[in-house]
């Protein structure tokens, strides 16, 4: 038989049982299994709308970060002992500090929020804009554009201003505030500001930004502080020692000699314990 004839009749019988072929799955049964499918969203659907939206919320996350970090992050110089720092600030205001002095802002907030936080004593010389806030332990003061001194240590609050008008609020008593100009200066008494009516300059008040010492009837513990702080150096003073002094001086080379300048005067006599350290005695 040839191939051709081969081919035929198999064609043939195929033919002839065409309607006898049996399916094992029913038509209704492959409609359950298809509906399904047909009824699901196709994938670039889905896939499209979820990345935009986990693009904007990083983006939101993202913006939001920055703002936080933009508001928190903190500069904080500290001046030692013996030494004394001229900086400036991001708006080109500037502000000495002397020494001991710890003064901290927010770079990056400045342009918001040109705000400082002083722990010690500093001259600042303030460019015009919006306001200007020096805030301490006791005390707030505010300025617009001027040039001023605040001394804040301890339970002490002094500002002297030098042009325009300061004003001041003390923390512990939010309902005084007080308004000071050009020669004048306030300080903190038991929570309550007081302002006083003596012209100051700021030669005198700002003596230490040139290397020299002025006090003015100031506490012999002020005095012989301020000599520890420029010099680096320890005085004992005897307790309950009811002194105040007054008096001009540079600053020497020679602590010893600065601490002779201030006790000959007051009938006080001092030992060099050892070579960072003095003590001061009353006279017999």
């Amino acid at each position: 038989m040839t191939d051709n004839s081969k081919k035929d009749k198999d064609l043939n019988k195929m033919m002839e049982t065409k309607g006898q072929i049996e399916w094992t799955t029913s038509k209704e049964d492959v409609w359950a299994k298809m509906q399904p499918l047909m009824q699901q969203p196709k994938a670039k659907h889905l896939f499209i709308p979820q990345v935009q939206w986990y693009a904007a919320a990083a983006g939101i996350s993202l913006i939001f970060g920055l703002l936080a970090f933009l508001s928190t992050y903190k500069t904080t110089i500290n001046v030692p002992v013996s030494q004394r720092k001229t900086i400036p600030l991001p708006d080109e205001s500037k502000v000495t500090l002397n020494a001991q002095t710890t003064l901290s802002y927010k770079p990056y907030w400045w342009f918001a929020n040109r705000t400082v936080k002083l722990e010690g004593e500093a001259y600042f010389e303030v460019k015009k804009g919006e306001k200007f806030e020096v805030i301490s332990e006791n005390a707030k003061t505010t300025v617009l554009g001027t040039t001023f001194t605040i001394y804040a240590r301890e339970n002490q609050y002094l500002v002297s201003c030098f042009s325009g008008k300061v004003q001041i609020s003390a923390v512990m008593n939010n309902e005084q505030k007080i308004q000071i100009s050009k020669g004048q200066q306030a300080y903190l008494q038991n929570n309550t500001l007081i302002s006083t009516t003596n012209t100051v300059t700021e030669k005198s008040v700002n003596a230490w930004i040139e290397n020299k010492f002025a006090f003015e009837n100031q506490s012999i513990y002020q005095v012989f502080q301020e000599i520890e702080r420029q010099y680096g150096i320890k005085i004992d003073v005897p307790e309950k020692l009811n002194i105040n002094y007054s008096g001009n001086f540079d600053k020497l080379q020679n602590p010893q000699f600065v601490i002779n300048i201030v006790c000959k005067p007051l009938g006080l006599t001092y030992k060099q314990v050892n070579p960072n350290e003095y003590q001061i005695f009353e006279s017999p």
